[in-house]
């Protein structure tokens, strides 16, 4: 745009952003929501209000899980290796391995209005299916608090 009008970048800014009042934003991922995904989302809030005004909020069960992998991070930017050759940043730690499927732990953890639960790990290759799963992590929510 700068080159087009003939004017410099700062100046492009400068008007972009205290003459019109307009900001750069950076793009952002997010769900590709369909139009049933939609519908589903707003019956299932509708669901959750009906509950909360009839005094059954109390009974309501958050939890959430993630998924820790153990592999090493790093930041192909920052993470440098000073070495006088290539050979020698090898052999210091330059290649970073990484597999395709590396060893992980899974985290759960459980908020309802009397407390929180400790957090639950699930080791890794242990098989969970969706319905036995709630079960087990309601008695154990239970015992805990």
């Amino acid at each position: 745009m700068a080159k087009d009008l003939q004017i410099s970048e700062r100046s492009v800014r400068r008007i972009v952003s205290e003459n019109l009042g307009l900001r750069s934003y950076r793009l952002q991922s997010c769900h590709a929501l369909s139009e049933e995904n939609k519908k589903t989302r707003v019956i299932r809030c509708r669901k959750l209000l009906e509950r909360a005004a009839q005094g059954r909020h109390r009974s309501f069960i958050f939890s959430d899980e993630k998924l820790f992998t153990i592999e090493a991070v790093y930041n192909r930017q920052n993470d440098r290796i000073i070495s006088p050759n290539i050979r020698e940043a090898n052999n210091s730690g330059r290649l970073v391995p990484k597999k395709a499927h590396s060893a992980s732990v899974m985290v759960s953890a459980f908020v309802t209005s009397d407390g929180k639960s400790p957090l639950i790990f699930v080791d890794s290759g242990v098989k969970i299916t969706g319905c036995g799963k709630n079960i087990d992590r309601l008695k154990r929510l239970y015992k805990s608090l």
